[in-house]
């Protein structure tokens, strides 16, 4: 049984993906700042609690004084807050990789997995998007995250553990706990302005292409590259679901899973003006995407395609 360190365990990610692990037999161990309801079933399968500021003296002593095989750091402040506080971006999305990783290689860490982000690219266009491609940062968030990236880098390249720098697209899907940031992401957002407003609002003109990946998938995605650990030769990977979607497209796919779950037909509103629909060969959309390749060379493959987790959120937001 390996033992894990999930920090930012009572996120969005890090909830779901603690509760994936456990019952996949590890034990794990989960740090946040703040935690989830007391009594919550989350609790069972957990082996112990750690809560407190990461940035905190003390709690970094707390957290550094235990053995772990594998440590996953999801901190990160959202990219709204990024955007108003560099400084705080900074101390939230990259010096805990650097102190964490400073203090754990000399214990017996096996295995470091740095959440980032494929907003380090940059602006996306129709050309295929993988890990040779020159990183273009061009948001605070994006920089704080390829800044880390090269934390991670400089002790995969000096110490014993490999340490994986993981960038994820737009993931999306219900969260485990309602106080779960998650409405923000755009998938979620849309999807519950359906649900709840009975009308669809896209804040642009539909254009801008994303990948969208459902949170179970990337729970799968971690469980197979603990797992194949020793096998990997490489310390970057795309997350991703290998397609891009423009939002216009997105919001019709939500627009017609909504009419064949609730029998309604609802508008979508374009804040600004509508894009007309746009003619692009086969060989265009091939090269529209973000490469996976490199992961699905251990085994990943998503297997939860668009409209079923469209379908799954509509599901949560019945119930919720």
């Amino acid at each position: 049984m390996k033992r894990i360190l999930i920090l930012g365990a009572y996120g969005y990610i890090g909830a779901k993906l603690s509760q994936f692990l456990s019952t996949k037999g590890f034990s794990v161990i989960a740090f946040g700042k703040t935690p989830p309801p007391v009594g919550h079933f989350w609790y069972n399968n957990i082996e112990d609690f750690i809560v407190g500021d990461i940035r905190d003296e003390s709690i970094l002593n707390q957290i550094c004084s235990r053995n772990y095989d594998v440590v996953i750091n999801l901190i990160s402040l959202d990219y709204k807050n990024s955007e108003i506080s560099p400084i705080e971006a900074t101390l939230t999305n990259v010096i805990p990789s650097w102190n964490i990783l400073d203090r754990l290689v000399i214990n017996s860490l096996k295995l470091f997995i740095y959440f980032s982000t494929v907003h380090v690219y940059g602006k996306l266009n129709n050309s295929k998007t993988n890990q040779l491609l020159d990183p273009k940062p061009n948001s605070k968030y994006a920089l704080t995250h390829l800044l880390s990236e090269k934390v991670v880098d400089y002790y995969h390249n000096v110490s014993n553990v490999k340490c994986i720098n993981l960038r994820v697209s737009n993931g999306y899907g219900s969260p485990f706990f309602e106080n779960n940031n998650c409405w923000s992401l755009v998938v979620n957002d849309i999807c519950k302005s359906a649900f709840e407003k009975k009308k669809i609002i896209i804040n642009s003109d539909g254009s801008p292409k994303c990948d969208f990946i459902h949170i179970s998938d990337i729970c799968k995605a971690i469980d197979i590259i603990i797992n194949k650990n020793n096998s990997i030769n490489r310390n970057l990977f795309n997350l991703s679901s290998n397609g891009l979607i423009t939002i216009s497209e997105l919001a019709i796919l939500v627009q017609k899973t909504y009419l064949e779950k609730y029998g309604e037909e609802i508008p979508i509103i374009y804040k600004t003006k509508k894009i007309g629909k746009k003619k692009s060969s086969k060989e265009d959309n091939n090269d529209s995407i973000i490469d996976n390749k490199k992961l699905k060379k251990l085994g990943f493959e998503p297997t939860m395609n668009l409209k079923d987790g469209v379908r799954e959120i509509f599901q949560y937001l019945e119930t919720s």
